[in-house]
């Protein structure tokens, strides 16, 4: 497989990819993070990334861990050849499973 790279973001072609708008920018990254209810940044975008991360991490780590593992797997998804491109409300599923099942087990 040859993977075309034009240093531009595989999911939206926007701008040029990074961690940064892979994570918190990219127009899917965005409406996981909305529907997780996980703030993406209230100075505007002027906290870098690893500002935003620890951040996050106080207030809310497993569900954000959670969906940064998602968010991870569903641009693999779509990077490496899936004919299959997952929507967006399978990725915000599959993260609120995966934190929920992290929680109960802390329960047991």
């Amino acid at each position: 497989m040859v993977l075309k790279r034009d240093g531009l973001c595989p999911c939206c072609h926007a701008v040029p990819e990074s961690v940064d708008h892979c994570f918190r920018s990219c127009a899917r990254a965005t409406e996981v993070w909305k529907s997780l209810a996980i703030m993406r940044d209230e100075t505007g975008g002027m906290m870098d990334f690893k500002a935003w991360v620890q951040h996050i991490c106080k207030h809310c780590p497993t569900i954000f861990g959670a969906g940064l593992w998602w968010i991870w797997r569903d641009r693999n998804n779509f990077v490496f050849g899936s004919d299959d491109p997952w929507p967006s409300n399978k990725i915000i599923a599959l993260a609120k499973h995966a934190a929920h099942e992290y929680t109960s087990s802390l329960n047991m």
